[in-house]
């Protein structure tokens, strides 16, 4: 993005033009016609007039009225849809495979191959990396987290994502019998795509746009995505697991080695002292599947609730946020079936 357009949008930031409170997906343009507020490297025609070497009084107003959120514009749909190439989610022979292991309990640590669609997000900070989240590969070029993970930041060349990783103080990981996973990839970050109407714990979700796409290999893979009716049921009460490198609830540090969770989906009732306002059809929460303490944490945001349907693993939940790590009640996750349109209207090339 110019100059001249950073500027613009700081302008339009400063007086409230570019940070609406309530920007929506469905707008009308200034045209009168029907459009999606999408980020405006997304809009070609909007974005031909902003990288001007000099932005008319008109193509400024123009702009300005056409502004949605911060960067974002109103853009027609027939523009988006015949100027820009969406990607599609991988086939139920690609996605999902996952190593065979005992179900677990309470956090315990994965097998070296499991939940190979895993992803360590990093931020470079001062010249040092530090684990904010976690998130998950649905694609060659996609990685899927929670919005709340980039508060205050800006700039996706400060991100750092780690695929293939087990431990995270070890390269290449090796188990006890020294069988070794291949070294980790390290791929930056391209772009922040944060649902426009992300507010707190409603609508956390995200999207990270790989820099260069990436090619999956046995221990990279994606995990498949809740497309069909079939796969976007309640399963209240059905088993879930959830993974990650998050700390253990004692303020220690962050786990040096991918620890998974089974869980259970309870009804919204359960969790419902933990939201500000009533939760609705974009959450789901879920708990311990025993009388055993087993809970994600800090760390741990971002990245997916899983169940495994007919022998693939699906993604139905985003950690979002819960009470201190351990609590008897329920954790929060944003349900990804009531996300999956936007989803795949951001899955451009």
């Amino acid at each position: 993005m110019t100059n001249i357009l950073q500027d613009l949008f700081l302008w339009l930031s400063i007086f409230g033009i570019a940070s609406s409170q309530d920007p929506v997906d469905h707008c009308i343009n200034t045209k009168g016609k029907h459009g999606k507020c999408v980020h405006i490297d997304y809009c070609p025609e909007l974005l031909e007039i902003a990288q001007k070497r000099v932005v008319s009084a008109h193509d400024s107003q123009l702009l300005k009225s056409n502004s949605c959120g911060k960067a974002m514009v109103c853009c027609s749909q027939s523009m988006t849809e015949t100027k820009v190439k969406k990607m599609t989610l991988p086939d139920i022979d690609v996605c999902g495979f996952n190593h065979v292991s005992d179900r677990i309990i309470g956090g315990t640590e994965t097998e070296l191959e499991q939940y190979r669609w895993m992803v360590v997000i990093e931020r470079l900070e001062a010249g040092t990396r530090e684990v904010i989240c976690g998130g998950s590969l649905i694609n060659t070029l996609y990685v899927l987290t929670a919005a709340h993970c980039f508060k205050g930041l800006t700039k996706a060349e400060d991100l750092i994502l780690r695929l293939g990783e087990h431990n995270l103080s070890s390269d290449p990981d090796c188990d006890s019998s020294n069988n070794c996973n291949a070294p980790v990839i390290y791929a930056n970050v391209s772009q922040i795509i944060n649902h426009p109407n992300y507010r707190s714990e409603r609508n956390d979700v995200a999207l990270l746009k790989l820099a260069t796409p990436i090619e999956y290999t046995n221990y990279v893979l994606p995990i498949c995505l809740p497309v069909l009716a079939s796969q976007q049921k309640e399963f209240l009460n059905k088993h879930v697991f959830a993974a990650g490198w998050g700390t253990n609830g004692t303020g220690e540090a962050l786990s040096n080695i991918k620890m998974h969770v089974e869980l259970k989906i309870t009804n919204l009732d359960e969790c419902e002292i933990l939201f500000r306002s009533e939760p609705g059809e974009m959450h789901l929460c879920a708990k311990s599947s025993t009388d055993e303490v087993g809970d994600t944490c800090d760390g741990d945001s971002g990245g997916p609730l899983m169940i495994e349907l007919q022998g693939s693993w699906f993604q139905v939940g985003i950690v979002n946020f819960g009470l201190p790590c351990g609590s008897i009640f329920p954790a929060v996750y944003a349900r990804v079936s009531h996300f999956m349109e936007w989803i795949q209207d951001n899955l451009l090339e």
